[in-house]
């Protein structure tokens, strides 16, 4: 039976990712976190931060991805991908503050939503867009929501 080394245990503890989220900022201080107590070299750090990203976000930014500096990918990669959300995140929140509920049909403003993913560069999964929905709901409609999740399909 192979024993593990203080050291091993020490290198796979800094390769451990957390999962990635759409809250990049937040992710990556979690990433720099577990990363601080070592000396885990630039190019590892970026090899990480590519393995971990959903295969949609890596094609997404493969351009990026593809034309980033030998020198220092890692910080490169974090750039864009701060740069690439950022962006995202802004034009959602303008366009999804554009969209309120006036008091109609629910599916109305599901529908807009689910436009405005659509043209999005980082699209939410469904669930994530019903959630967004659910937040710009006043407390006395989110039960409709309960009662009849099948009128919000985005199908």
């Amino acid at each position: 039976m192979e024993q593990c080394s203080a050291s091993d245990s020490v290198f796979s503890d800094t390769l451990r990712v957390p999962p990635f989220t759409y809250n990049v900022e937040a992710w990556y201080l979690h990433l720099e976190a577990v990363w601080a107590s070592t000396d885990l070299p630039h190019l590892q750090r970026y090899q990480t931060v590519v393995r971990a990203l959903p295969s949609e976000i890596a094609s997404r930014l493969y351009s990026v991805l593809a034309s980033l500096p030998e020198a220092d990918r890692y910080t490169a990669i974090k750039l864009a991908n701060l740069e690439a959300f950022m962006w995202f995140r802004d034009a959602c929140f303008d366009a999804q503050d554009s969209a309120r509920y006036d008091g109609g049909r629910l599916s109305a403003l599901l529908a807009r939503l689910s436009d405005l993913n659509r043209v999005a560069v980082f699209p939410l999964s469904e669930e994530m867009v019903c959630h967004k929905l659910t937040s710009l709901l006043s407390q006395s409609v989110r039960p409709q929501l309960v009662a009849a999740p099948q009128a919000l399909s985005m199908e």
